[in-house]
């Protein structure tokens, strides 16, 4: 991933990315500023991604996975660069074992 530093320290900024796949509802909320978000347990499942992962890498879920190779099956190139890296299974809260990977961009 790409290198973020603090603007006004210079400090390298890690960030973690979570990933899942799943129907979400979604609307705007509030009466005096309106905010929009989602819901859902897909929304839960990425947020746990995210809290189990590393800094500077995508950690995704194995529905995401399989949702992702599903939508390269469609095209002549089945990977489009990127590469899964098995992470094996993890406890996440609410959810039990689940099969997780680093999404990585070949190089």
């Amino acid at each position: 991933m790409k290198e973020f530093r603090s603007m006004s320290t210079g400090e390298e900024i890690q960030i973690r990315i979570g990933i899942h796949s799943g129907e979400v509802v979604g609307g705007v909320i509030g009466e005096e500023r309106f905010v929009y978000d989602i819901y859902s347990d897909a929304v839960n499942t990425a947020a746990r991604m995210e809290s189990h992962g590393e800094p500077d890498k995508i950690h995704v879920s194995h529905e995401f996975v399989i949702h992702l190779q599903n939508r390269f099956a469609m095209t002549k190139n089945t990977n489009h660069g990127i590469t899964f890296i098995k992470c094996g299974e993890m406890e996440i809260k609410g959810k039990g074992m689940m099969k997780t990977y680093f999404m990585e961009k070949n190089v």
